[in-house]
């Protein structure tokens, strides 16, 4: 998730991993919601370009193919040069954006707070089709290619239902009802064709991607404000009690939780092979070993961090309501680097092809790259 967006309650098979295209197509960098990064970018970094936007930005940037791709609530969609953060082209949106777009083949997809799904030309920004849901769209997009070999985009909302468009067209494929609000961008586990998503109604679901069906409902004991991240068939959720749980997306069996007090979880896990690492809105990030659950190391930024983390190889990347965004080591969880932008960032890092793009609550879309020399 990108924002400090709390629920009000009311009545194919493809490889795992980050992505090794020097891209980041989506909001937590695949289609699991993983939020990890193969890029080896170490700090020091240093500041590459800053793109003012005029309004906040808690959306994610996705990157791809030397471009940036990014909304804010502004009204306004833009792609930007990756090396220079000059704008290439701008879409203009009825309302704001808050969630992360989605890269898929020459379209972008994103979702807006009126309502509308959009899919715009890459290279131009021309919109190509529109779908409408019932409500706002808070989360970011995901993917899905069907066995049949169509592209589905999956975008939860505010009208309690989690929609599949046909990318190539726009029409509905099929949509699943909750039974409250939807925040987060769902996951997708490409083995098995589970899409994995939670929300103000305080369950997990298991839907079939290619058909809509739902699999299992499983009771989480708080509701999701963001996303859930899913590896060897395991959804890591981080939920507004401040609870962080593994269940068996086989069975629905909870393996292990680990429960803090006083704290919500805003922003959605990572999960690399090792570690679960979240932030929370008690300063913390947290670092649990992924088997157990157990806490391995705690880092205390200044401020709450309703930012997502992004876990490299040796580098964790975060933002927080201090306005910093922290590099962070994997290993120990001590602070390596911090950069003060002097805003709130809500929105989550992408990292690709040696940069580092956030944005923030000043308006700002800010890039950096390591300060290193060869």
């Amino acid at each position: 998730m990108h924002g400090a967006v709390a629920c009000v309650m009311v009545a194919s098979v493809a490889a795992q991993g980050p992505p090794a295209d020097g891209s980041w197509p989506l909001f937590r960098g695949d289609a699991n919601m993983g939020g990890c990064s193969a890029d080896p970018v170490r700090p020091p970094l240093e500041l590459a370009w800053v793109f003012e936007t005029e309004s906040p930005v808690p959306a994610t940037a996705v990157i791809g193919g030397g471009k940036v791709f990014i909304g804010s609530l502004g009204g306004k969609f833009h792609c930007l040069d990756l090396l220079s953060g000059k704008q290439v082209w701008s879409f203009d949106t009825k309302l704001g954006v808050e969630g992360a777009a989605c890269l898929a083949g020459d379209l972008v997809c994103f979702g807006e707070t009126d309502g509308f799904v959009r899919a715009l030309k890459v290279s131009t920004g021309e919109e190509v089709w529109h779908y409408e849901t019932g409500d706002a769209i808070a989360g970011g997009l995901n993917r899905y290619r069907t066995k049949a070999g169509r592209e589905l985009i999956l975008a939860g909302s505010d009208d309690f239902f989690l929609h599949a468009v046909d990318a190539a067209t726009g029409e509905k494929v099929w949509a699943v009802e909750t039974g409250n609000y939807i925040k987060g961008a769902p996951s997708v586990d490409l083995a098995s064709g589970l899409v994995s998503f939670g929300g103000c109604d305080e369950l997990l679901r298991l839907i079939d991607a290619e058909t809509g069906e739902q699999v299992r409902s499983i009771p989480v004991g708080a509701y999701m404000a963001n996303s859930c991240a899913v590896r060897d068939r395991i959804a890591y959720v981080a939920h507004y009690a401040g609870e962080i749980v593994a269940f068996d997306l086989a069975n629905g069996e909870r393996l292990w939780s680990n429960k803090s007090e006083a704290v919500e979880f805003v922003g959605s896990p990572a999960v690399d092979a090792g570690l679960v690492i979240v932030g929370g809105r008690d300063k913390k990030l947290r670092a649990l070993d992924r088997a157990t659950g157990a806490l391995v190391w705690e880092f205390l930024a200044r401020k709450g961090i309703d930012s997502s983390p992004v876990v490299g190889p040796e580098v964790v990347f975060v933002g927080s309501d201090d306005g910093r965004l922290y590099a962070v080591s994997r290993g120990e969880g001590k602070e390596l680097w911090s950069y003060d932008i002097g805003a709130r960032i809500n929105s989550s890092p992408a990292v690709a092809a040696g940069h580092v793009v956030i944005g923030a609550q000043d308006g700002g879309v800010y890039a950096f790259r390591s300060s290193a020399r060869p």
